[in-house]
């Protein structure tokens, strides 16, 4: 019982902090590299609550940025592999703005995501039938 309650306190710790992300029952505890951390509060500084999540050697943090979803992968020097943001319909290109317009005219946009990985730009547009 001691030992669960001393898991479940680091983990609740390490969480707390922003700097770590970790499970308990057995789950390994991750560091979330300096570098990465720094790359991180320059591209969005201020406060924000950020949830770790590691996978291979990359470092995904989910947050919610000046009222926008964000979720930035990094490998473990700090360089940006991958990252999805909620965007607004107007910052769309024209083009896609258009073809949106076009063929989506009774349906609301819920919502708008930008991902970009170092040669490629994509965008996913939620609707529903409505206006």
């Amino acid at each position: 019982m001691n030992f669960l309650y001393c898991l479940l306190l680091v983990t609740f710790l390490t969480n707390a902090t922003g700097k770590s992300y970790g499970r308990a029952l057995g789950k390994p505890i991750f560091r979330t590299p300096e570098r990465v951390l720094y790359v991180l509060d320059s591209l969005y500084p201020g406060p924000k609550e950020v949830r770790w999540s590691k996978k291979r050697k990359r470092y995904t943090a989910d947050f919610i940025y000046k009222g926008l979803n964000f979720s930035n992968t990094f490998d473990r020097d700090g360089h940006l592999v991958k990252s999805v943001e909620e965007i607004s319909f107007d910052l769309l290109p024209t083009q896609v703005k258009d073809k949106v317009k076009q063929f989506f005219t009774s349906y609301k946009i819920v919502i708008v995501l930008q991902r970009k990985t170092h040669d490629k730009l994509d965008y996913d547009i939620e609707v529903i039938r409505g206006k």
